[in-house]
């Protein structure tokens, strides 16, 4: 996944994040994007288990059954999103936190809420290390 430059998604499953994010505030959203390579051809919205303004985590049964259900059609789980919804679209030190605690090696898609229009950043979040990719919507 570290090799990939760009995440690519396009306007409509953009959109399906965008509403999913701005319908769960007052709490941050989440959910899984599937596809292969870094083209996005799903969004899967989850439930955030922490129900919490500042922070989350995707059902964990919720999870593995998306991404059984991923792998049995040959697809991969190539990033996870999630709002921040008063601020910027730049992982906390929760997030990177989050991201080394669970292994997966997949891309970051933020969206901030804070300012208008929301604004969407994509970051692979590894080691601690904090490493911006590009997001192109529409392709």
């Amino acid at each position: 996944m570290n090799d990939i430059p760009a995440l690519i998604i396009p306007k409509a499953q953009f959109e399906t994040v965008l509403a999913h994010c701005l319908g769960e505030r007052p709490y941050e959203a989440c959910g899984l994007l599937v596809g292969k390579d870094g083209r996005i051809s799903e969004v899967r919205p989850t439930v955030n288990a922490l129900r919490s303004p500042t922070c989350y985590a995707v059902e964990p049964r919720e999870q593995l059954k998306v991404i059984r259900d991923v792998e049995a059609r040959g697809l991969e789980m190539v990033g996870i999103y999630h709002s921040h919804v008063e601020t910027e679209p730049y992982p906390s030190f929760t997030d990177v936190q989050s991201a080394e605690e669970s292994g997966w090696d997949v891309l970051y898609l933020i969206v901030g809420l804070g300012m208008e229009p929301p604004a969407a950043r994509v970051f692979r979040l590894t080691g601690g290390e904090i490493v911006e990719k590009e997001l192109r919507i529409g392709e």
